[in-house]
């Protein structure tokens, strides 16, 4: 069975993480990501060669080549969706476990996170203590009942 797709691993990861209350934020895939990311490339690549580099019009290609385009950009256009997306719901997990849990994130969701990712946190905690300093409020305390 063929392997599947950076894209899909992704999404996969995200839809286990979601079902995993212990690990909310599974080991950031940087190998996906990178993956998609020559995926893309290479897509692109394969355009700009069945459009004579970029100098061809479209209205003068051959029907196949139009629709190879489209399938190339469409698919282009999917990684560049899910790439957002995963990263997307990892930093609303981060978001909400910093609410949830306070400044400091659970070991085991730290531990899973990039440098970027811990670099973000590090940055929406700061700003979530000028905040609160600022405000005199700690929107932590309405989630109490």
């Amino acid at each position: 069975m063929a392997e599947a797709s950076p894209a899909r691993r992704l999404l996969e990861q995200i839809e286990r993480s979601s079902r995993n209350a212990e690990e909310p934020v599974g080991e950031f895939s940087d190998e996906a990501m990178s993956q998609l990311k020559a995926e893309c490339a290479k897509l692109y690549s394969e355009v700009l060669r069945l459009m004579d580099g970029g100098d061809a019009r479209v209205a003068d290609l051959p029907d196949a080549t139009k629709a190879s385009l489209v399938v190339h950009h469409q698919r282009v256009l999917r990684n560049k969706e899910c790439a957002l997306f995963y990263l997307r719901e990892r930093l609303e997990v981060l978001t909400r476990l910093r609410c949830e849990a306070g400044s400091n994130l659970p070991r085991n969701v730290r531990r899973h996170c990039s440098p970027q990712e811990s670099q973000f946190n590090a940055a929406y905690d700061q700003l979530y203590q000028d905040f609160c300093r600022a405000s005199r409020l700690d929107p932590r305390d309405s989630l109490k009942p």
